[in-house]
């Protein structure tokens, strides 16, 4: 006969394996149920320092370890319609200018974005018409340039450059007139005369270059240390950030992966973005255009953290944002954790 005390350890025994199981599933349940957006939509340019963008997207290698969420990639003509549509919340990733971020955090209660990784380095050449003669700058008083958009990186770089040769693009007397235009735009007035020269990313600069008859007048690599600035970055609203933390890891390592790709698989590449670009823009970027310049261009993965803050210096230096300090701009936290698995250093250690 069993004793009223070796019943209750047994029910006891019951009952604990009953809430060890019980604890088990729901664990399992959670682990199963991981917060996924039903989409996820990506912004960027049609610009070869987008690379990344367009062979993510022609591959299907974003959507396919993205897990369950639709991935809706979306082409913008400016870094402005970029960033008003992601702090509307209308886009979660963008490919963006670095400039056009770092004014965005500053200019905001510096809680809206987060640059989570790089895009590109290089890519933007200061062209020039062969009646301005090498190294004369002060020729182009009087003349006009073009820029793709007012105050992102190739405006800044170029209002830095003219100013280090004692030349104030603000002041009258230089009679030096700026006019952002779109990428066709540039092209047709650089042939028709209407401008002298454009600050500008790749491939337009090559277009000008190779088939217009213009002439890299400045590289801008060559005005950074060891020739390596930041064109691109990956920013992410921070509110996406914080409630879809796997999206950003499954993302970063796709996208770590397509650069590596990218690096050793040159003629692809090539091929990927010229027909990416026609197919956008109805824009035809040839095979010698391209070819050029693909050389300007280093993709990666590193958002060269120290070129972003020179940026940000020269920016309070000229008027567009008022503290230069943007370090709460910045999460590595993915980045660094998959660069760690895969034997890398982590992203602010490097100037990939």
């Amino acid at each position: 006969m069993i004793s009223i005390q070796t019943q209750k350890r047994k029910n006891f025994r019951y009952v604990f394996l009953f809430l060890i199981i019980l604890l088990f599933l729901s664990a399992c349940g959670e682990k199963q149920e991981v917060n996924m957006p039903v989409e996820i939509r990506l912004g960027f340019m049609p610009d070869f320092t987008y690379a990344q963008a367009f062979v993510g997207i022609d591959n299907n290698q974003y959507q396919l370890n993205l897990r369950g969420s639709e991935f809706k990639p979306r082409g913008y003509l400016s870094n402005t319609a970029l960033i008003n549509d992601l702090n509307k919340g209308e886009l979660d990733i963008v490919f963006i200018d670095p400039l056009t971020a770092i004014i965005a955090h500053s200019r905001s209660d510096r809680n809206l974005i987060r640059i989570i990784g790089g895009v590109s380095s290089g890519g933007n050449i200061f062209v020039a018409k062969r009646e301005i003669p090498p190294d004369l700058i002060k020729d182009f008083r009087g003349k006009s340039i073009a820029i793709p958009e007012n105050n992102a990186g190739q405006h800044l770089a170029l209002r830095d450059y003219f100013s280090s040769h004692g030349l104030d693009l603000l002041d009258p007397q230089h009679r030096i007139s700026i006019n952002p235009l779109g990428r066709s735009e540039v092209i047709s007035s650089f042939s028709e005369n209407i401008i002298t020269g454009a600050w500008i990313a790749e491939p337009w600069a090559s277009k000008l270059i190779v088939e217009e008859g213009g002439y890299p007048f400045i590289n801008e690599s060559s005005l950074w240390t060891k020739s390596i600035y930041s064109t691109a970055v990956i920013v992410v609203r921070n509110d996406f950030l914080i409630q879809y933390p796997e999206v950003i890891f499954n993302f970063m390592e796709t996208h770590i992966k397509i650069t590596i790709w990218i690096r050793s698989h040159k003629n692809e590449t090539l091929d990927i973005l010229r027909t990416g670009i026609l197919s956008l823009i109805n824009e035809n970027i040839s095979k010698a255009v391209g070819e050029i310049a693909y050389r300007n261009i280093v993709p990666t993965y590193d958002p060269v953290r120290p070129s972003l803050l020179k940026m940000a210096a020269r920016a309070e230096k000229y008027g567009l944002i008022r503290d230069k300090n943007i370090d709460d701009i910045f999460d590595f936290t993915a980045a660094d954790s998959l660069l760690k698995y895969m034997y890398l250093p982590p992203l602010k250690l490097i100037i990939n």
